[in-house]
């Protein structure tokens, strides 16, 4: 089926796949370019369905995933440069002193220098140098980490080393007499599986020759390479007569810098290495390692690396490198069948796949323990075993690229018929990569068992959707590889309709990302990624007609888990949507509280949080389109924060939010200057809890009311953010202030009563509350139009409810107001959601997947609640973890949720404008599609039309599937139908199994639209 970044996969005889990318090459070498994934291979048949029998999990411990230290990623006092050919020593000298840098170190291996930056910014010493002719090239000095491997106890097991047919190929050979390096965390030398195959390394971290292993990933890399066979004990690994050469570039944390990952392997290219292992990488590019590989594999060495484990397209480095260095393999990873796992990154830079799943070596405890693991960390060693079994079983010397060459061709085809991007060439095949030039080669492998398309008819296409009526639950699946599948509803009226796509929550390789379209094509909801949740898309109609829904997965993966997708009419005028949740990485250690307003001085409302370690507070900024941006951090310097509280405020009285945070020995003060948040002044409070906002004394500028353990303090400003603190009063750690008593002076408020505010800013005996069963955090807010704050709590008793207290004129309660709010209601905010004058209340519901907002109507009562689904299933909320803000700056108040990370809820509107303009509406022939002729004409029909003159046989290209190379042919457009199409002037060629063509069409339409609307991603799909 056919999407953007995502390709299809069949097991048909002919291929023929159509790229349609425009503003990037798609047959370009990445920088950040792509490339092709891996392959993998089996003895027998392997179907990729469920009647596979499973393997049970090893009874190993796990590697535990390295983790990359907290900071900006890349190291914060030098850059790396490499200066211009015909640049004199003078002249370098002159554009590092005009900086103020000097020259450090060399970068060993490589004509890179490493430059001194001082207290200087290295990222702004970067764009310096950037400008500066005497300089070639220059970077910052990235961290990167051992690609995680995350063992799974219930991963199902079965013999990869069949799968690669590795026993076939050591009746050939085991590698003897080659020497592997292995750039990692070091290798424990003394395992039983290792002892004597350890050659004398170096530790370029600690910067001595005992590159010992405290962390594991590399001692595991090592075994899966060559662990010792017929020893009675563990496994054996893929060359178990080759040698290791430990290079020590990453410390015990997993993580290294790019100048020393260089130098590693300069260092393995000069000392004896025939194969260089990497499973290592991050997302910035490296000129840097690209310098040390070029020079490598010039020196006659094969270098493999892990795709990394992103479970996405985002190239990572140096394996992106691939297209670009004839001897560097980027090795994605697969399950014990030969299927794409769901967390190996793919793309175009991909050369090959092999078994990642729960893969045995040796492990650091004592010299017979074992581990497993799971990731493209451990299928980068299958490779370079087997080319190290290549090596050592040539009869004569081959080259690095002869090598690759030889792994890639021998690859078993899988996924979309030929080169594709998430197997690459296919899934390696050891025995017919060592054999292939024997007198005898080993026997074809049985081909992988893959379904050629999902169940039923072609639904690949907006052109081929089928049909999904109002209110009816359809069903489907994602397969193959890169399958997209579209449906179409008709919406009769205008107003609101929901899209929902539900998956089982155990489904690990279903990631489901949806988008909907209207007939013009326009992007009108999107939902990009799920991380494993269920999409839930709210649709505006402004003109009825008929809705297209593309389902796709992001992460690449086939799955033959079924997913259902519903289309239905949405009730009440005030609808949200899902705009932004937590990174899939975001792992704080508990619900942390959020504060909303605008502290970037741009005029939306962020978010700001205190997440995970605390050493840094977390700012979230609103953006126009209703979403949140990637947080960014701003430094604590000689504090840590604590988590226990955060509050947006004036404080220095400039009219600017400045934020104030709970430290271990106070609040800490973040002062806004020019829309950038800076550390000030603490104020010392013991046991900080909370904080909350208030002009206490009513003199135009903000106080503060600071929570201890079991007290409040009020905290008052003087005008330019000095405080003087008050005397403590007794209070729980629920509190809040409003004025309740109607005197003009705000009162303390806490889950058991009224404190009012005395003339002298002392607070008096509390004014107990009437009861609310299972109540915790009171609001204050007047939610009954009367002109007076009222006390706004909730109650879990009869399946929840929300009381309103009013305080009378002689001080006592009037009778309560309950309203029904959904089961088990926690916590409160209070804001003006439908925009009439009016306040409205906002609930938390503890254990649910909703929120509920209770409307105020116009005769001061509370309405019927509405229940808006909020996407996530939590035991518990937090106080101080729901806010409602205008995030985008369209007068509607959205909601901010944290929940383990941060949430935010847009308010729809109708009249919003569309996201987008979809590109691909058909291609034909239609993906997936079986009996296609050799010289097939292809067409593929847009959304929008062109520039003139976007297309031409330089922007439209044919590239047979399975040579990898361009195939002339003589593309037309026709602006009346929006249609590219174009013919081969010869056959695709046969691949190896006699199967006709298996063809891949990369059409590149230029930068832009004839609205000048650039498109900067591919659009891909293969017939068969």
């Amino acid at each position: 089926m056919l999407r953007r970044r995502h390709t299809p996969r069949f097991a048909a005889p002919l291929a023929l796949a159509l790229l349609v990318a425009l503003g990037t090459s798609a047959q370009a070498a990445p920088d950040p370019s792509v490339s092709d994934p891996s392959p993998d291979v089996h003895l027998t048949p392997f179907s990729a369905h469920p009647e596979r029998t499973p393997r049970t999990a090893p009874p190993l411990p796990e590697l535990e995933s390295p983790s990359a230290p907290e900071g900006t990623g890349y190291a914060p006092d030098h850059v790396l440069v490499r200066f211009a050919a015909k640049a004199t020593p003078g002249q370098q000298r002159s554009s590092l002193s005009a900086l103020g840098a000097e020259v450090e170190d060399t970068v060993d291996g490589t004509s890179w220098v490493q430059v001194d930056v001082g207290d200087q910014d290295p990222a702004a010493v970067v764009a310096e140098l950037d400008t500066d002719p005497q300089v070639a090239d220059v970077q910052l000095d990235h961290v990167r980490k051992a690609f995680s491997v995350p063992g799974d106890p219930w991963i199902t097991r079965s013999p990869y080393f069949d799968l690669m047919r590795l026993p076939r190929a050591w009746d050939a050979s085991t590698g003897a007499g080659t020497v592997v390096a292995i750039l990692d965390t070091g290798v424990y030398r003394a395992h039983d599986e290792l002892s004597g195959s350890v050659l004398t390394g170096t530790d370029l971290v600690a910067g001595d020759s005992d590159p010992e292993d405290a962390n594991g990933h590399g001692t595991l890399v090592a075994g899966v390479v060559a662990a010792h066979a017929n020893n009675g004990q563990g496994v054996a690994g893929a060359a178990y007569d080759a040698t290791i050469l430990p290079v020590k570039v990453l410390g015990n944390d997993g993580s290294g810098t790019d100048s020393t990952i260089a130098a590693g392997i300069a260092w393995a290219a000069t000392h004896g290495a025939d194969v260089i292992n990497l499973s290592l990488g991050g997302s910035d590019p490296a000129p840097v390692l690209l310098t040390a590989i070029q020079n490598a594999v010039a020196a006659g060495v094969v270098v493999v690396a892990a795709a990394g484990n992103e479970g996405t397209s985002a190239p990572m480095y140096p394996a992106a490198y691939a297209p670009q260095v004839d001897g560097l393999l980027a090795v994605g990873a697969t399950d014990d069948y030969g299927s794409l796992t769901d967390f190996s990154s793919w793309g175009d830079w991909v050369s090959l796949a092999a078994p990642g799943y729960s893969i045995i070596g040796p492990a650091l405890a004592y010299p017979t323990a074992y581990t497993n693991g799971s990731g493209t960390s451990l299928a980068a060693p299958l490779v370079s075993g087997t080319a190290a079994l290549v090596l050592a079983h040539a009869t004569s010397a081959l080259t690095p690229s002869a090598v690759e060459q030889r792994l890639v061709s021998t690859a078993l085809d899988a996924g979309p018929r030929g080169v594709d991007p998430y197997y690459g060439h296919g899934v390696l095949d050891a025995a017919a990569a060592v054999t292939a030039g024997d007198a005898s080669p080993a026997a074809p492998a049985v081909p992988l068992d893959r379904a050629p398309a999902d169940p039923g008819p072609s639904d690949d296409t907006r052109a081929t959707a089928q049909v999904l009526p109002c209110c009816t639950e359809v069903t489907g699946t994602i397969s193959p590889e890169g399958d997209v599948d579209w449906y179409q509803f008709t919406a009769s009226t205008t107003g609101w309709y929901t899209v929902q796509v539900e998956a089982d929550p155990m489904t690990k390789d279903l990631d489901l990302a949806v988008e909907v379209r209207n007939d013009a094509g326009d992007i009108v909801a999107s939902a990009p990624f799920s991380d494993h949740l269920n999409p839930k898309l709210l649709v505006p109609v402004t003109t009825a007609g008929r809705f297209y829904v593309q389902v796709h997965n992001t992460n690449g993966s086939a799955s033959t888990q079924r997913y259902t997708v519903t289309a239905a009419v949405a009730t009440g005028a005030h609808q949200f949507t899902l705009s932004h949740q937590k990174s899939s990485n975001t792992s704080p250690s508990s619900l942390d509280p959020i504060a909303v307003g605008d502290v970037t001085g741009d005029g939306r409302s962020d978010t700001v949080s205190v997440e995970g370690t605390y050493n840094a507070l977390q700012v979230y900024a609103g953006k126009a389109d209703g979403t949140l941006s990637a947080p960014f951090s701003v430094p604590v310097p000689g504090w840590g924060l604590q988590g226990q509280g955060v509050e947006t405020v004036d404080v220095d009285g400039d009219g600017d939010l400045d934020v104030v945070a709970g430290t271990a020995t106070g609040f800490l003060s973040f002062i806004q200057a020019g829309g950038t948040l800076t550390a000030g002044r603490e104020i010392t409070f013991p046991l900080p809890r909370r904080v909350v906002a208030s002009d206490l004394d009513n003199d135009g500028d903000q106080d503060l009311l600071l929570g201890g353990l079991g007290d409040v303090t009020a905290a008052w400003n003087d005008g330019t953010g000095t405080f003087t603190l008050g005397p403590a009063v007794a209070a729980d750690f629920y509190f809040t202030v409003g004025d309740v008593t109607r005197d003009g002076r705000p009162d303390l408020v806490d889950s058991a009563g009224v404190r009012p505010q005395n003339q002298d800013g002392s607070f008096g005996s509390p004014i107990y509350l009437p009861r609310a069963e299972g109540s915790k955090a009171p609001a204050v807010a007047d939610v009954t139009g009367d002109g007076s704050a009222e006390v706004i709590r909730t109650g879990a008793i009869n399946a929840g409810y929300v009381q309103v207290d009013s305080l009378q004129a002689d001080l006592t309660w009037a009778t309560s107001k309950r309203y029904p709010a959904n089961e088990f209601p926690e916590y409160v905010a209070t804001g003006d959601v439908d925009g009439d004058g009016t306040t409205d209340v906002v609930v938390t519901n503890t254990g649910s997947d909703v929120i509920t907002i209770l409307l105020q109507e116009s005769d001061g009562t509370l309405a019927v609640p509405l229940t808006v689904p909020a996407v996530f299933d939590r035991s518990s909320f937090r106080i101080d973890g729901l806010g409602l803000t205008d995030v985008d700056g369209d007068g509607l108040q959205d909601v901010v949720l944290s929940e383990g990370g941060v949430y935010a809820l847009h308010q729809g509107n109708l009249t919003d404008p569309h996201l987008g303009h979809g590109w691909l509406r058909n291609v034909s022939p239609a993906p997936h599609t079986a009996g296609v002729a050799v010289r097939p004409t292809v067409t593929v029909t847009l959304e929008r039309a062109l520039k003139a003159g976007a297309v031409t046989s330089q922007t439209v290209k044919l590239i047979d599937g399975a040579t990898g190379q361009p195939v002339a042919a003589t593309p037309t457009y026709t602006s009346a139908t929006k249609t590219i199409s174009l013919t081969p002037n010869a056959n695709l060629s046969r691949r190896g199994d006699g199967a006709a063509g298996g063809g891949d069409a990369d059409v590149h339409l230029g930068d832009e639209d004839d609205q000048s609307d650039p498109e900067r991603e591919p659009v891909r799909g293969w017939s068969l």
